[in-house]
């Protein structure tokens, strides 16, 4: 067997944090800024934080700013009168109460942690991240969990996967695959630190320039592969 450890991201590959993140917005647009304009307004917010997210990424921004600092730009921008940081902690509430797996997440955890030594990694924030996994299937005790506010390091830094090594006494890079959704954040970090990938490309997204060793359309399809 090539692989013995396995790191595997939460957002988008077993979360399906799309859909929780658009009731939790629909659920925070009705309590901040009650309108017919919900459509347009979800889709400023989501570029908002698509942009903080990727200035996380190139160490632009750092992780504590952005739950503020996004909606206080979607709050200027939108002429919304409304405290960001309260917003903010409003905003994460929702996301732990609208938690939403993919169907085949809890099978495919199932499966990889019985196999391999699991840890889970997200450079999502501390305060949702520990909350959505609490009373789930995800266990701790088996799988440990890498935040990237915690460790002080975000994928795609290489660091994050030395951090990780070190902490799960994990000897040999070709032993190691990293499973995530994000080509610039998951399949990036897997090439700058030597490390092996599989993609979840679950939109029929190009990989471009990025280069995972495996790719799947749904998560059973690891099976295949590990």
């Amino acid at each position: 067997m090539r692989y013995k450890n396995v790191l595997l991201d939460l957002d988008n590959t077993l979360y399906d944090t799309r859909q929780t993140e658009k009731r939790a917005m629909s659920a925070f647009l009705e309590h901040y800024a009650p309108s017919d304009d919900a459509a347009r307004l979800y889709t400023v917010y989501k570029q908002i934080n698509l942009q903080f997210w990727q200035k996380l990424e190139t160490g632009e921004v750092e992780i504590g700013e952005i739950n503020q600092e996004r909606f206080r730009r979607f709050f200027t921008q939108e002429n919304i009168s409304a405290d960001p940081q309260k917003a903010g902690e409003y905003y994460l509430n929702l996301l732990c109460q609208f938690r939403i797996f993919y169907p085949q997440a809890e099978e495919i955890y199932e499966y990889l942690t019985k196999k391999y030594q699991v840890a889970l990694i997200t450079n999502g924030l501390k305060a949702a991240q520990e909350r959505r996994i609490r009373n789930t299937f995800l266990n701790e005790e088996i799988s440990a969990l890498y935040i990237g506010e915690v460790i002080g390091y975000h994928k795609p830094a290489p660091e994050v996967i030395d951090h990780i090594m070190t902490k799960e006494n994990w000897a040999d890079k070709k032993q190691v695959i990293i499973i995530g959704d994000s080509l610039s954040s998951d399949i990036q970090c897997a090439q700058n630190a030597g490390i092996s990938s599989i993609w979840c490309n679950f939109t029929g997204e190009e990989p471009g320039r990025y280069k995972p060793e495996f790719t799947v359309t749904e998560l059973l399809e690891i099976k295949k592969i590990l």
